[in-house]
């Protein structure tokens, strides 16, 4: 039996029931509030911030722009009179000066108390590197919920783009504020979006060599694409470079953390690579969670970006991927569709999000990354490894 899941309330493919409870789990782990209706055998996705209600008053151009923005992260709309419990409220109001040569200004009136100055925080961060001189005022008026005043003086000429700007601003500190449990914004992104993540950016190989026992890829050998076209280029040892490049996040909890970052991948000679499989191992296993842009393979047809040719993208080799993840601590990750990379060309799995948490026994994490080609002929392992040190319970 198979059971319907919906998007945004649009139906974007069917998954087994037998997956019902690992999926939801995937499903949370990218961000997602999941609805399971039952009696109508559906899934309902929506994204992290649907639950956030935030009322808007004031300048037409900006509640335009900011409604635009709010909107599409999935962040609740309301007109500023309507009586329904409000998260927010921010009220805008603006002065265009005809002087091309004053500075754009903000005053941020609030009366944010101790426990929304996080909120504060995030919004003095966006402006302080930003083109607005801006001050901030706390407000002794009693409102009963949490409001923002923006009044802001903009030059005339520019305002539109000023707007937008400000607007922009606003919006990404209100996001990372009601983001409290700093769960991943893929669920508050339109599907098509993910095309960005697939395409290879630039980077400079790393330095440091690791080594370890690769794990083998032949019980993976059944799940990903081996057929290989003779290439006619001139027969040389095919060599290439692998590393991780990633930033580490702390977490509030003393005995996790996370890394946002890629794996990149380098074809260093003129012999063409094919259908590059990753593995991802780390030791001890069960301490690692992965998240970002792969897809488990029952849910390619529905979440996989579109293209001409299919869905295209990355995805777990395994159906059973979170059962040999917990038990050998594996990750075999794939293209979605067959994939080359030319001579001296590379790309790499994008957005790769680790939750790392701390071992029962020992303190040490290492995640290692190995990428075989051309149906598993060719293997090499990166350049670095992530190792992670807790300090003992």
């Amino acid at each position: 039996m198979n059971i319907s899941v919906f998007h945004q309330e649009k139906k974007i493919g069917e998954i087994p029931f037998a997956s019902l409870a690992a999926f939801r789990l995937f499903c949370e782990q990218q961000g997602f509030i999941t609805y399971w209706k039952n009696e109508k055998k559906e899934l309902k996705l929506k994204p992290a911030l649907s639950s956030i209600n935030l009322a808007l008053s004031g300048e037409e151009d900006f509640l335009k722009q900011m409604k635009e923005f709010l909107s599409n992260c999935g962040i609740t709309v309301l007109e500023e009179n309507v009586e329904k419990d409000v998260d927010l409220t921010v009220k805008f109001s603006l002065r265009q000066s005809s002087p091309e040569n004053i500075k754009p200004r903000v005053k941020i009136t609030h009366n944010l108390h101790q426990n929304l100055q996080s909120l504060k925080l995030g919004l003095y961060k966006e402006l302080k590197n930003s083109e607005f001189e801006y001050e901030f005022i706390k407000t002794t008026k009693d409102w009963g919920f949490p409001v923002l005043e923006i009044n802001c003086v903009i030059p005339e000429k520019s305002a539109q783009s000023r707007i937008e700007n400000l607007s922009l601003h606003v919006v990404s500190a209100i996001m990372r504020y009601f983001n409290k449990g700093n769960q991943s914004m893929l669920s508050c992104l339109p599907l098509g979006t993910l095309d960005l993540f697939t395409k290879a950016s630039s980077f400079s190989p790393s330095k440091n060599k690791t080594s370890t026992t690769p794990p083998s890829p032949k019980s993976q050998s059944n799940n990903h694409p081996v057929s290989i076209q003779k290439s006619t280029v001139e027969k040389q040892l095919p060599t290439a470079e692998v590393f991780f490049d990633y930033t580490i996040f702390f977490s509030e909890k003393k005995d996790r953390l996370m890394t946002h970052g890629k794996l990149a991948i380098k074809n260093t000679s003129s012999t063409p690579l094919y259908n590059p499989v990753i593995c991802l191992k780390v030791e001890p296993a069960g301490c690692l969670e992965v998240k970002g842009q792969i897809l488990p393979p029952d849910l390619v047809d529905g979440l996989g970006v579109q293209s001409e040719e299919g869905a295209k993208g990355w995805k777990f080799l395994n159906k059973d991927w979170l059962e040999i993840a917990s038990e050998k601590g594996e990750y075999w990750i794939g293209p979605i569709q067959r994939m080359m990379i030319p001579g001296r060309q590379h790309l790499s799995l994008d957005n790769l999000q680790f939750v790392i948490k701390q071992p029962e026994a020992g303190q040490d994490v290492n995640i290692y990354g190995y990428v075989y080609f051309n149906g598993d002929k060719v293997k090499f392992s990166s350049n670095n490894k992530i190792s992670v040190k807790f300090p003992p319970k």
